[in-house]
This record gives C-alpha cells, structure tokens and sequence, in this order.
C-alpha cells in the first residue's frame, strides 16, 4: 500500500509526542502530513525521572547543551517508551481528530501511525487494538512496530537478530490474517541504523521469508533509523549538573564535589568519574541511564550521515527483490531543514520524520521546511 502524507513531513516517535497536547500541536499544523505517536506498550512502560533522560549537544565539540542553544544540533536519551498504555493513547488520538474536526473544520483524513512495542504476541495483541480502533472511528490509522530502541537494558533491539525479527514478522502477518476487522491495517516497522551489509540483507531476508504464499510482505513501510545506540556525551565534572535539557521528562546527572557523586548515586553510578593522566580534566555521563553508564541513543545531526546511507542502502536492496518494491520509507534521523529533507527524499525516503528538531524547535520547524522549500505558511 503506497503511503500518501501531503506534505511528506511528519514527527518520528520519541517524547515530544507523548501527551495528548503534543499529539494535538502536531496535528493541527497544516505542515504536517502524518503524525507519530510515541512508542507505546499494552500497559505502558514504567518511566523513572532518575534514570530515563534526553538531552541535547553540539556534535562538533560533544558539548551538553540547553536544548535553545544555537548549537543544539544533536540530542542523546536513555529514554524507553511511553508511560501511556496503548489504549489511552488511542484514546488521545482520537480525542485530538475530533477536537480538530470540531473546533477549526479539520477533516480527520490525516494519518496517524501508531507507534507500539512489546513481545511478539504482545504485538500481535497492539494490531488488533488499532484494528478495532480504526474500524469503530474510521480514522486513517497505521502501525508502526518499534524494533529497535536501544536503551533497554540487557534486552537488545529485536531487528538486530533475523530469527527474532522473523518471529515478529510472523506473528504480525497472522494478526493480520486473522483480524475480523475487513479493512487491514497499514503496518511497518522501525529499524535501528545498521553499520555493515550483512545487517541490511538480513532484514531483507526476514521480509522475504515472511511473506505471503504469493510473494506479498504483510510489511508496507520501514521507518529507518532509530536513534544510535550506546553513545556517551560527557561533561567536564567540576561543572554540577550537565545542562541538557530543563524538561520535567527528563533527568540530569546529579551535581558533584570535587568530581565524586553524591549521595545513593554514588553507589549506582561507579564510572560516573571518568579521568585520564595527571593534569587533565575529569568527566562524567552528562545523562542518567538504566544500566548506570551514562550511555543513551543519539539522534539529530551526530547521525545524519549514517541514517542517508541506511535509507539509500535499504532502498536498493528493497529495489532488487521485485516482491519488497513495494514496502516504502520513511526516512528518519539528523533532518532539521529543506536541505536535510531533501537529501532523504534524494536517497529514497517515501517521507521525512523529524525528532530532535521537533524536540528543540517544536511544530515551528515544519513550517521552516515549508518556507525553505517554497511552500506557504500561517
């Protein structure tokens, strides 16, 4: 099924797109032509403040920053998914169309993509959720499986294992299969970036090897990349608490004496003093993390370069197989402007999701690429 979003720009999933206030700014902008939910479970992901963070930095120098920092380009979260289970955020999706449809005349025909997570028959369970949903509203609903959040401590991305990712694909076309719901719905699935061939043909394989008797994937799109895992952004430790971001999602290092944790944090936080030769400064993690590393997912412009080349590389992998042609992208990671925008569509993203711009600049960046490419804004 070919994915129409006019414009081709929506938000990818992360947590500017967690309450029903940001589902609802994001839907009303006339810039957006689809809008992500942030990755939900069935019974919602148990989110502590003092441990699940994000932040932003400067690329070039590794510098933490306050995210309206001109020189915010990148962001790093130890973040997991959404606090909201699956059906109040459901529940919040249709709220925001509704209110739109009421208060300013907006049709409720633009997408959203459910963004979901979970075991595989947990999965399998969400389908069914958003297939009800949809039939009872007849709103224009898509799934996205997240297979790829890096953060999760001792459980890796199940797209980085082409049996688990097989498991996953196989549920997923038997929910589809089996639904009682007439209309199916459009289902796709969020990759990590991936770093040598053998990744990428390996999730091809797994789409191969799942499809249908007549060579049909039960996959309509790929969102590529997720954020890059296990990556560290430091602060020098005679500074206190890393500024990164003032939001009350997240959690910043606590504050330190003489380069030394505080308090319990001590305890849980062993390599948060990180020092070389006599003489030269002492660092820790500017971000809390689960595993108590200070490493997180970075996403923004740090990663660019890597998610171009893992759109451009799945697109002609895609392209050799006549039965995965169809399956479109939507290519995510390091876009904040036109520029950046039309580099994905260059390398073959069907449409652009944007993050950590979204996060830094809110909806205003949607119309900024609007302005940029010639469109007309507010």
């Amino acid at each position: 099924m070919a994915l129409r979003f006019d414009p081709p720009y929506l938000n990818s999933a992360g947590p500017w797109a967690t309450s029903r206030e940001d589902l609802q700014a994001l839907y009303e902008c006339r810039h957006t032509g689809a809008v992500t939910t942030r990755t939900g479970t069935l019974d919602g992901f148990a989110q502590d403040p003092k441990v699940h963070a994000w932040g932003y930095f400067d690329a070039r120098s590794n510098a933490p920053l306050p995210e309206r920092s001109p020189n915010a380009n990148s962001s790093i979260n130890s973040l997991g998914y959404s606090p909201r289970p699956l059906d109040q955020i459901l529940d919040d999706v249709e709220a925001v169309a509704q209110h739109a449809h009421a208060t300013r005349g907006v049709s409720p025909s633009k997408p959203f993509i459910v963004s979901v997570t979970g075991t595989a028959d947990q999965v399998s369970e969400c389908y069914d959720r958003v297939a009800q949903r949809r039939s009872a509203t007849n709103l224009d609903l898509l799934l996205e499986v997240n297979l790829s959040c890096p953060n999760i401590h001792e459980r890796p991305p199940p797209a980085h294992d082409q049996v688990v990712l097989q498991e996953y694909l196989l549920k997923l076309r038997s929910a589809m299969v089996s639904s009682a719901h007439q209309q199916p719905v459009t289902v796709g699935i969020k990759l990590p970036p991936y770093t040598y061939i053998a990744q990428f043909q390996a999730v091809v394989a797994g789409l191969q090897a799942t499809a249908s008797a007549d060579g049909a994937s039960c996959i309509s799109f790929v969102t590529s990349t997720n954020t890059l895992g296990n990556c560290l952004v430091l602060a020098p430790s005679s500074d206190g608490p890393a500024p990164l971001t003032s939001s009350t999602t997240s959690s910043m290092a606590p504050p330190t004496t003489n380069g030394v944790l505080e308090g319990d944090d001590a305890q849980s936080h062993p390599q948060d003093q990180i020092q070389n030769q006599p003489g030269e400064p002492t660092y820790r993690p500017a971000l809390t993390s689960e595993s108590g590393t200070g490493h997180g997912g970075v996403g923004g412009a740090a990663i660019h370069p890597l998610s171009l080349g893992n759109v451009a590389t799945l697109r002609r992998l895609l392209d050799e197989r006549e039965e995965l042609r169809g399956i479109e992208i939507l290519g995510t990671g390091g876009v904040s402007n036109w520029e950046g925008a039309a580099r994905m569509r260059a390398v073959g993203a069907r449409a652009v999701g944007i993050g950590t711009a979204v996060g830094k600049d809110g909806t205003d960046v949607f119309g900024r690429i609007a302005v940029e490419g010639g469109g007309v804004v507010n």
